[in-house]
């Protein structure tokens, strides 16, 4: 029952994650001509285009690697389901 809870609450996390880069990334940014004070001049300090780039090649490794790990179920469920047909499956051999 506990590893129920623990998928669920991170399932829930990664969404959540998800949301907060999709929001950030659809944020404009700020022109290079303006005056920065405060917490802007920090935030103007963070390489920005480069944490963008970081975050662009993990999200399409993950990805890769997904689709990888999705093709392996599907070929693995395939295997099962043709041997199934040969009447070896939970119901036997068909007479």
């Amino acid at each position: 029952m506990d590893s129920y809870n623990f998928i669920l609450q991170l399932a829930f996390l990664v969404s959540f994650a998800v949301i907060i880069f999709v929001v950030a990334s659809a944020m404009p940014r700020i022109p290079e001509g303006e005056e920065k004070t405060g917490a802007q001049s920090w935030v103007g300090k963070l390489p920005l285009k480069k944490m963008d780039m970081f975050v662009a090649e993990v999200k399409s490794k993950t990805l890769r690697r997904a689709k990888i790990i999705i093709l392996k179920i599907e070929n693995f469920i395939n295997k099962h389901l043709h041997k199934d047909k040969g009447g070896s499956g939970l119901g036997g051999p068909k007479v």
